[in-house]
């Protein structure tokens, strides 16, 4: 997992591995470590991810969340909106 933050101009990134954290998703602990790393709190921040996994990952964590439908996974516990 790869989490990036922008700020201005500037771009920081920080990527985990899956034992970075005691527990992976969808416990809120891989989310929580990044947001700690940026000092940033879960209201100044978006997940992107591809699956149920990851937004209720973010969920746990209480950060929003965005689908991406270019990834991997699928997201079968909500519908997506119609975007014109």
């Amino acid at each position: 997992m790869s989490i990036g933050l922008r700020t201005g101009a500037r771009y920081l990134e920080v990527r985990l591995l899956f034992e970075t954290t005691e527990k992976p998703k969808p416990a809120p602990d891989p989310i929580l470590h990044c947001l700690k790393q940026f000092q940033c709190a879960p209201s100044q921040a978006l997940f992107v991810g591809d699956s149920d996994v990851d937004a209720e990952a973010a969920d746990k964590a209480g950060v929003e969340f965005a689908f991406h439908t270019q990834g991997f996974g699928s997201l079968k516990s909500q519908p997506l909106p119609n975007v014109d």
